[in-house]
């Protein structure tokens, strides 16, 4: 072994291995991708995504300001349409929540006094 300081290897060098790695085969054919390509109708949409995109950056480079504007009336339009949402869904748990009353209460009698008969009250 020849010393470090001559170009030996230094004493904490990992050993070789005992078998070589072999070399790639450039000749080998490749193996088939688990990828398919898009479908017709796939590249049509993302086409006209693209198309759209490019068409907005466009506009918004010719004018700055009507772009803002019109960002900003989507995002009211947006924000109107989720409120509405969250109108519709308290509405409809509200329902839902009298319904299931009402039909407890049906369960239970009516609640309401038969004809010719006073209501009774209970003290406590």
């Amino acid at each position: 072994m020849l010393p470090e300081k001559l170009g030996g290897l230094p004493a904490n060098a990992p050993a070789r291995p005992a078998e070589a790695s072999p070399f790639p085969n450039v000749y080998a054919p490749e193996q088939p991708r688990d990828v398919r390509s898009l479908s017709e109708d796939e590249q049509k949409k993302l086409g006209s995504d693209l198309l759209q995109l490019r068409d907005g950056q466009v506009q918004r480079a010719k004018d700055p300001e009507e772009a803002e504007r019109k960002a900003a009336a989507e995002k009211r339009a947006a924000d109107k349409a989720a409120a509405d949402k969250r109108a519709a869904d308290r509405k409809a748990a509200l329902k839902k929540k009298r319904d299931e009353k009402k039909t407890a209460e049906q369960k239970q009698g009516d609640g309401k006094p038969a004809e010719g008969k006073p209501l009774e009250l209970k003290a406590n």
